[in-house]
């Protein structure tokens, strides 16, 4: 089988399979998921759903430390998303890919997830994921700690 390489595609490919390192420290968290220099300044990150996670992260800065950095600061070991297919449109990449982590209290977190990525000039514009909500949901109340309420309610600078 034969696969043209282009640039969204394989921007794409980087972008949802890399990984962190094990123990993260807050800036190893922001970089390793996704890595911060494919987003645009812009960037949006949509979790779909009613869980505590669920919201549009507006602009890299907030992705990162609303969303990134808490999230995988709760991690115990390495987090891996690998993906499984893609199917590319226009500026528009769809990735299903499974995510596998143990948390910091010793519970597995593998989720399945659909990501829709938008990509233009070069650069990740957004991204809208969507997952088992149930799964989150259950482990925010019994594994996971929910984001910062002040961020998911009120996200800094928007006074």
């Amino acid at each position: 089988m034969t696969s043209s390489f282009t640039p969204a595609r394989s921007l794409t490919l980087a972008a949802v399979t890399t990984s962190a390192s094990s123990q993260p420290s807050a800036s190893t968290a922001i970089c390793r998921p996704l890595p911060v220099i494919l987003m645009a300044g812009d960037f949006r990150w949509t979790i779909t759903g009613t869980t505590a996670w669920s919201k549009t992260y507006e602009g890299k800065e907030a992705v990162t430390r609303q969303l990134l950095q808490p999230l995988f600061a709760q991690f115990a070991d390495r987090y891996r998303n690998t993906a499984q297919r893609f199917i590319a449109e226009g500026e528009w990449v769809v990735v299903q890919c499974r995510g596998n982590v143990t948390t910091k209290r010793g519970q597995r977190y593998d989720n399945e997830y659909c990501y829709l990525c938008r990509l233009a000039d070069g650069k990740l514009r957004e991204l809208i994921e969507y997952g088992d909500t149930e799964l989150v949901s259950t482990l925010v109340s019994t594994v996971l700690d929910p984001p910062p309420q002040s961020w998911h309610d009120d996200p800094p600078g928007d006074d």
